[in-house]
């Protein structure tokens, strides 16, 4: 394969979201792309918030502040009563109070799924509208949802297959690391106070925790790459979810480093990104997070960084080959008349 450049793509993406937002420039267009861009960005983090904690704690601070814990836990593990009558008397509250919160629980945790998976099912189709709109440079919806109803389902139960085989991955291993920690967390509760946990738990700690950070690393790169590549691929050549999943795991094969590189360059441009916005909000003394803040007027108050970001991975694949380009050609230029 030829030698591509990420930067090349970062400036042809800066360039193409300047003729897209600014030339010219037109509000209607910007509150329907920003529409666009709200719906087809549901569920995807822009950053992580970090909480450091500088102060001196030590074991006996926290073995302090576990005490109470310690405490219901030992009640949990010593008396004979059945599991609800133990939950019950350690909360404090009726075993029939009990049930009735746990239903209520279990019909809240169902309803959630239920507009987990429409919300869901809303994005897939949008974000196919998203990149019709910006490759066409068009700002367009009733059109598009029709015309990418296929692409949307297959994406939408793709990424619905992908997030519970993802749940019942870390399911299991929020299971398994319970059995480990079970002795342990007894023996803590018995005695009210941190215990040695032993280095054979300690050894089965740090393997679960290494498979946890590698499941995480794996169905995280899965779904940054079904964002940035495989959905293209569906929209360029009409292909199902799976199909398309191929064609990416071919290009992968062919040059695996020009994709390192990209998730890389990615990386680094959000951070810089968004210590651009923390900088501004520090500016402003936090003026400028009020519109931020406000569902879909913060999308569209940071479209051009939204539709930055998307051209990225479309202009990146189009570099890797006419097969993979999903802009219009440029028009030839007039060809000049025949003097008579």
């Amino acid at each position: 394969m030829k030698d591509i450049s990420c930067l090349n793509a970062l400036s042809r993406s800066w360039e193409r979201m300047k003729a897209i937002l600014f030339q010219p420039f037109s509000l209607d267009k910007w509150l329907i792309l920003g529409f666009c861009v709200w719906l087809a960005y549901l569920f995807d983090n822009w950053g992580s918030s970090f909480n450091f904690n500088f102060g001196g704690s030590g074991v006996g601070k926290v073995d302090k502040g576990l005490k109470p814990v310690w405490k219901l836990l030992r009640k949990f593990f010593v008396d004979k009563q059945p599991v609800t009558e133990r939950i019950s008397e350690s909360l404090g509250i009726p075993v029939n109070t009990l049930l009735f919160i746990i239903a209520f629980a279990a019909f809240a945790a169902l309803a959630g799924i239920a507009i987990f998976l429409v919300t869901l099912w809303i994005k897939s189709r949008f974000e196919f509208i998203l990149i019709d709109n910006v490759a066409l440079n068009k700002a367009e919806v009733v059109n598009p949802w029709n015309k990418f109803k296929a692409a949307g389902n297959s994406a939408f139960l793709f990424r619905t297959v992908l997030w519970a085989l993802s749940f019942a991955v870390f399911a299991t291993m929020a299971v398994i690391t319970v059995f480990l920690l079970y002795n342990w967390i007894k023996l803590c509760a018995i005695s009210e106070k941190l215990c040695f946990p032993g280095w054979g738990a300690i050894s089965s700690l740090i393997i679960i925790s290494v498979l946890w950070l590698a499941a995480a690393i794996i169905f995280g790169l899965t779904n940054f790459f079904f964002k940035e590549f495989i959905l293209v691929i569906m929209y360029r050549k009409g292909r199902r979810a799976v199909n398309a999943c191929y064609d990416f795991f071919s290009l992968i094969k062919e040059n695996t480093w020009l994709f390192v590189r990209y998730w890389l360059m990615k990386i680094m441009v959000v951070f810089a990104f968004g210590i651009a916005v923390i900088l501004l909000i520090i500016f402003t003394c936090c003026l400028a997070a009020i519109p931020l803040i406000i569902p879909y007027i913060g999308t569209v108050v940071l479209l051009p960084a939204f539709i930055f970001f998307r051209l990225l991975g479309m202009e990146m694949l189009a570099a890797v080959g006419p097969d993979y380009d999903v802009f219009p050609k440029p028009e030839p230029p007039p060809m000049p008349s025949e003097q008579s």
